[in-house]
């Protein structure tokens, strides 16, 4: 990627919007918030990745003296807050600079 990236990429966010063909699918609407947080919470919970992170790095930083339920939901409640501050965050930006995501079709 270089100049030439950057350069289309500008000319397809000023083009006017193309049209589209006869017999083509309608473009994508747009979902509503509680939708898109349901969306996002089932695919996050579904994700098997997540639970092996856990697997495979919880042995490596809960201490041997302490107990290991313990440890665990400390460092699982730490890591959703430092997840859900960071969604917050990203949010917050998003709806100061009125951006909004909608699927593409």
């Amino acid at each position: 990627m270089g100049r030439r990236a950057g350069t289309t990429a500008g000319r397809a966010a000023t083009a006017p919007p193309e049209r589209p063909a006869e017999g083509a699918a309608a473009p994508a609407q747009a979902v509503s918030a509680r939708k898109a947080l349901a969306l996002g919470a089932g695919i996050d919970l579904l994700n098997p990745k997540t639970g092996l992170f856990y697997v495979a790095v919880l042995p490596q930083v809960i201490p041997h003296d302490v107990p290991v339920l313990r440890s665990t939901l400390l460092f699982a409640g730490v890591d959703s807050l430092v997840a859900a501050s960071l969604a917050c965050a990203i949010s917050d930006q998003m709806i100061l600079t009125g951006s909004r995501r909608t699927p593409q079709p």
